[in-house]
């Protein structure tokens, strides 16, 4: 399999409405805002979700692109097995090895924060669930644009599979330590990201994955 380039490019200019259309909308209703059903009939609680969280939802995305507080960067590069030899994760022998890293900036971090010291928990509630689902929808729209440039075929109505993207410190790839070796190859600092004493990303909103083909 040829790949477009060896090593890393950037991308700096991505369009938020590109990346909101992939969110995982149950995860971020049910998962981040909490919207379960816990009583009452179906249509009862489809009532909710219509009338009162997809408005919402729709509030919040207006909201950040008006305050440009989602600030969507993207590295990634493809590698020989030569140029991973210090990553603990193993796959197949195949080349190239896709990785990338994504980050929605510094600036929502920095909203989030203002807003849970300011005591408005719900509305913190809110935009931190959109920001880590954000970052999920980014670290999707990276994933497809690979497989685009492999020229390997996807299918653009569902979500890829969740195994063909894996990331250090999950249980598939344990040592979270390899995010230094991620940062070092993926020139993070290109995109504003560095890694905490505890190897967190900063900004918080940031991921990295490594794609299995």
């Amino acid at each position: 399999m040829n790949p477009p380039f060896y090593g890393v490019k950037t991308v700096k200019s991505i369009p938020l409405d590109e990346i909101f259309r992939l969110i995982d909308t149950h995860a971020l209703f049910v998962g981040r805002w909490q919207f379960k059903r816990t009583k009452g009939t179906e249509e009862a609680y489809q009532k909710i979700i219509k009338e009162k969280v997809w408005p919402k939802f729709e509030e919040l995305k207006k909201s950040v692109k008006d305050d440009g507080i989602f600030e969507p960067k993207v590295s990634y590069g493809y590698f020989k097995r030569s140029q991973i030899l210090n990553l603990e994760l193993r796959t197949s022998n195949s080349e190239p090895v896709p990785l990338q890293l994504v980050t929605i900036g510094s600036r929502v971090a920095e909203k989030c924060a203002e807003l849970f010291k300011a005591g408005k928990y719900t509305d913190y509630l809110y935009l931190h669930g959109l920001a880590v689902e954000v970052t999920e929808a980014l670290a999707e729209y990276s994933h497809r644009n690979i497989l685009r440039e492999l020229n390997i075929p996807f299918d653009a109505e569902r979500p890829l599979p969740a195994m063909a993207r894996i990331s250090p410190g999950y249980h598939v790839w344990p040592s979270l330590a390899d995010q230094k070796e991620m940062v070092r190859l993926l020139n993070a600092g290109e995109i504003g990201v560095e890694l905490s004493e505890t190897l967190q990303m900063v900004p918080e909103y940031s991921t990295s994955a490594m794609i299995v083909l």
